[in-house]
């Protein structure tokens, strides 16, 4: 039970930052921040798919990299129209946890299978 209890605190909090940082972006109008609520609300999806989603479902697989796919373009897109260095800073995070990704999924398991 606490398990699903903490499962909806950090969903809402993750839609409420996307909200807030949505709302902010209108106050100010300001593009990164716009991005930045975008990004917050694609991390709310991904992470409901991620924790209530059988994990050998393929459709889960597609819709997981369809999202980090669409994630990573509206970072890039945002930063190439606005120029950010809060944008670039995503970016390069971004592909150093899917190198870092990369690695711990399918290397590492290779790796101790070898010894």
């Amino acid at each position: 039970m606490g398990g699903e209890k903490r499962f909806w605190i950090q969903l809402v909090t993750l839609i409420l930052l996307g909200i807030v940082w949505l709302v902010r972006a209108l106050i100010d109008n300001s593009f990164t921040y716009a991005i930045i609520g975008l990004v917050f609300a694609l991390g709310a999806i991904s992470f409901t798919l991620t924790t209530h989603i059988v994990s050998d479902s393929k459709i889960k697989r597609y819709t997981e990299i369809i999202l980090f796919i669409a994630l990573l373009g509206i970072i890039i897109c945002g930063y190439v129209m606005s120029g950010a260095l809060m944008l670039m800073i995503l970016m390069i995070a971004l592909a150093t946890f899917l190198i870092l990704g990369f690695i711990l999924s399918y290397l590492l398991p290779k790796i101790h299978g070898e010894k």
